[in-house]
């Protein structure tokens, strides 16, 4: 009993005994403890620092997305590239790739596809384009490039779209039905939509003359994405080229890779390898109209690259499309908008115009001065 009493005190009393006094065991574990407090205090400033680092200015979506993503590598601004090959035979990483024509392109796949060789004469055609997607500013882009277009040699028809065409003149309605409309009129259509005879589930589109727009507006509701206007090409002079495009037409839909904004992918098959030269030519001038129209002009060709290919063949060759890009208008006119109330419609007015007034009063003060 004694000696675990003896025993008990020893590990109190012993610890002062060893370090000291009490006073100066006081100390150091002030010391201590002002030790632990000051690096509690310099552990929450590193902390706050850290926090107001990783907090992000707001940035819009479309910048952000430019931001991150990744540029495609472009073979013109790579100095390994060298210039073009003057020799037959050529190491391609070391020299820029080859850009032939339309007509060089077909000739190389035919050569390849002959029915000595790969025996595939009657292989599809296509084009790999890459679109540029910039618009007038840097964090505007186009969203998707979706259309239809009307190819001078389409292959036969596997799929049929169901087309309405309304318009008042008898004659715009018969070469409307010509053109492969399913129906064609004037107030009998109308009607026969509102009370719900001819049902919109089954029509694909429905195109109007513009005269028979004002009738129309009464059909929206039942309409809806159907309703007939002039961005989406379904309002017009001509019913026949709407009916004829939408009924015929081919269509066409880009993509996107993820995270980039600036250029977008789109593959289209512009005919068969046992077409003619020329009849390729004019399918892929309509192509590059179409596409052209998504874009204004003034920015520039909205195809950046295009490579031709073929369903059986690995080959892939890069054609030059600058021949087959739309003319641009003249650069040289000048919109003119009047401003305030009661100002007068813009108007383009080219140089030619914009100096006949000076020209005539240059002639008058001319006239005046030899008077007196």
């Amino acid at each position: 009993m004694l000696q675990g009493c003896l025993t008990a005190l020893r590990q109190q009393v012993w610890p002062t005994f060893a370090g000291g006094s009490v006073f100066q065991v006081a100390i150091r574990t002030a010391k201590r403890k002002h030790l632990r407090i000051a690096a509690r205090k310099k552990r929450t400033t590193e902390n706050k620092a850290k926090e107001e680092v990783k907090e992000k200015v707001w940035v819009p979506y479309k910048l952000r997305l430019l931001q991150n993503a990744k540029p495609k590598a472009r073979e013109e601004n790579d100095p390994l590239l060298k210039s073009t090959p003057l020799d037959d035979v050529w190491l391609a990483r070391y020299y820029h790739r080859r850009v032939c024509t339309v007509r060089e392109a077909l000739s190389f796949h035919r050569e390849l596809l002959h029915p000595t060789v790969l025996d595939a004469p009657e292989s599809p055609v296509k084009l790999n384009l890459e679109l540029n997607m910039r618009l007038e500013k840097d964090s505007k882009f186009l969203s998707e490039v979706k259309g239809l277009v009307l190819l001078p040699f389409a292959e036969e028809r596997t799929s049929f779209r169901s087309v309405v065409a309304i318009c008042k003149n008898l004659e715009d309605q018969q070469k409307a039905v010509d053109a492969g409309a399913d129906v064609a009129g004037h107030l009998n259509v109308i009607t026969a939509i509102e009370k719900g005879e001819l049902k919109m589930d089954n029509v694909d589109y429905v195109v109007c003359h513009v005269d028979s727009l004002a009738d129309t507006l009464k059909l929206r509701g039942l309409l809806k994405k159907n309703m007939p206007d002039r961005k989406k090409g379904t309002l017009g002079g001509d019913v026949a080229a709407m009916v004829k495009l939408f009924a015929s037409g081919v269509e066409y839909s880009s993509s996107k890779e993820p995270g980039v904004t600036l250029y977008g992918n789109m593959k289209f098959t512009v005919g068969r390898l046992d077409m003619t030269d020329e009849q390729f030519e004019a399918n892929i001038t309509a192509l590059v109209h179409s596409l052209a129209g998504h874009r204004p002009l003034e920015f520039g060709p909205i195809i950046n690259k295009a490579f031709m290919l073929v369903d059986n063949s690995q080959e892939e060759y890069r054609i030059d499309l600058s021949s087959f890009n739309p003319k641009a208008g003249p650069k040289d006119g000048v919109v003119r908008r009047g401003k305030g109330k009661g100002a007068p419609a813009a108007k383009v007015v080219t140089p030619a115009e914009d100096l006949q007034p000076k020209a005539e009063q240059e002639s008058e003060d001319g006239k005046q001065a030899t008077a007196n």
